[in-house]
């Protein structure tokens, strides 16, 4: 019996010794291993149930620790880049969930004003209107995205989501990565059209593959129109009561459109319907509804998204939610201003008005909500779009009686939008959205604290710093950083 107890004892002594020493090496790995770059005295918005601290650090690529000043400070060295955010915001890098990259690079020397259409082709327009652009050396390609990657940094964009790519293009972001110029993750898209076979879907099955999983580069979706834009007169609406302009404009029957969600929800691709009116949003809702019928479930889920949703009827909103559908929505669209108030009514009539920018209707009932700018068809700039979803208040009721409905969203939900939320719409929730120890080192520092401001000051703010994996690659100013 005493041997037995003296066998414990020392069993429980080694343990114990074990347990602190792995407590000491973790104190030690944090204090005496390199720290890259501290940020402090913020307001840290990190995403997660415990929102708010005041500082972070940085080793590597990765964050190694969010918390108090003094607990930052403390881990300091002399090799050590520190940021002093002078009280304002630090938010995780904005993630765009809709755009056109490159086309948004050859439209930068043709804005006239960042927040006005520049006229470059977007949408089911991109294929459309290619044949008759001038063919463009790799050379103008290139040197386009590198300048759309200046841009995003600009606006504290540290990731985008392409909806219009091409195999060509991809080509060009591998070459970026390999030559270390890719800063800004990519998420592509492919469109396909009517008549896209089993065969099709097998050789994008071999594209993808050629392309796998990594934080700068990766193709894991599908795009199929459903409907055109409400600038082209061509969004789907489920009643002829709207301007004769806006009945619609197909791009596939509703057997096709059923047919090609349940072929690449099949083979495992990621599927964004562009459904802009509440017709096109209905029928993107009933493919997906069959698809989920017809298919096993993937390993990873299904995450499937319609983009845009400018309108949809009341009773698809809890949809959205129950088969798990993202709603992929560009805020900028919803802007209440007087101007883009006529535009509405002319394109779709006062009916589908009351139909329109539901993001508070689509949060409330569940449904998960992710914001875009359609670059570049409007600015990139991701500001615009949280002013927009913060300060808007949409049309509601007939011609004769136009009342306003408040879909305003809190500034938390439209960062989150724009963030963590846009992670998981591309599967990326698990390296970045957030601002918490492991995830990458994707950091925007606002010049005010946006969370005390008036919402009709936010747009006051400007980015400061641009973190990209751990590395400022833009600074407005930059007095604010200290020296080592």
């Amino acid at each position: 019996m005493a041997a037995r107890l003296t066998a414990i004892i020392v069993v429980i002594i080694v343990a114990a010794t074990l347990i602190a020493g792995l407590l000491v090496g973790a104190q030690r790995d944090d204090h005496d291993g390199p720290i890259d770059l501290i940020v402090f005295n913020g307001n840290v918005y990190t995403g997660q149930a415990a929102p708010f601290a005041e500082a972070l650090a940085v080793r590597g690529n990765r964050i190694l620790r969010v918390g108090s000043n003094r607990a930052i400070k403390r881990l300091r060295r002399r090799q050590t880049i520190a940021i002093d955010a002078h009280g304002g915001a630090v938010l995780p890098g904005f993630n765009d969930s809709h755009l056109h990259l490159l086309s948004g690079g050859l439209a930068l020397v043709k804005d006239a004003k960042p927040d006005e259409p520049t006229g470059a082709p977007t949408g089911g327009a991109c294929a459309r209107l290619e044949s008759a652009i001038p063919p463009l050396t790799r050379g103008d390609r290139l040197a386009a995205l590198r300048a759309a990657v200046a841009e995003a940094h600009r606006y504290g964009i540290t990731s985008v989501q392409e909806t219009c790519g091409r195999p060509d293009e991809f080509e060009l972001y591998d070459e970026l990565r390999r030559t270390g110029d890719l800063k800004v993750r990519v998420y592509s898209a492919l469109r396909i059209s009517p008549g896209f076979s089993e065969a099709d879907a097998d050789r994008l099955d071999h594209l993808r593959q050629t392309y796998p999983d990594d934080p700068f580069f990766r193709i894991g979706a599908v795009t199929i129109e459903a409907d055109g834009g409400r600038e082209a007169h061509m969004p789907g609406v489920r009643s002829p009561n709207a301007n004769k302009l806006a009945k619609g404009h197909p791009e596939h029957s509703p057997d096709e459109l059923s047919r090609l969600v349940s072929l690449m929800d099949r083979h495992e691709w990621q599927v964004f319907v562009d459904a802009t009116g509440d017709r096109g949003v209905r029928l993107a809702l009933d493919a997906y509804e069959r698809a989920a019928l017809q298919n096993p479930a993937p390993p990873r889920g299904r995450r499937h998204r319609i983009e845009h949703v400018e309108t949809i009827d009341t009773a698809d909103i809890p949809r959205l939610a129950r088969l798990g559908v993202i709603a992929s929505v560009q805020p900028f669209d919803g802007k209440p201003d007087p101007e883009r108030m006529d535009g509405r009514m002319e394109h779709l009539g006062p009916d589908r008005i009351a139909r329109g920018w539901f993001w508070k209707g689509i949060t409330g009932a569940g449904g998960r909500l992710v914001f875009g700018s359609d670059w570049p068809r409007v600015s990139l700039d991701p500001s615009l779009g949280i002013g927009a979803a913060i300060n808007q208040v949409a049309a509601d009721g007939d011609a004769a009686n136009l009342r306003l409905r408040d879909e305003r969203l809190a500034l938390a939900d439209a960062i989150d939008a724009y963030t963590s939320g846009a992670a998981y719409a591309s599967f990326d929730e698990h390296r970045k959205g957030t601002l918490a120890p492991g995830m990458l080192a994707d950091i925007v520092i606002m010049s005010a604290d946006i969370f005390s401001l008036p919402a009709s000051q936010i747009l006051d703010a400007t980015v400061e710093t641009t973190i990209f994996g751990g590395e400022i690659v833009y600074r407005r100013n930059g007095p604010h950083m200290t020296e080592p």
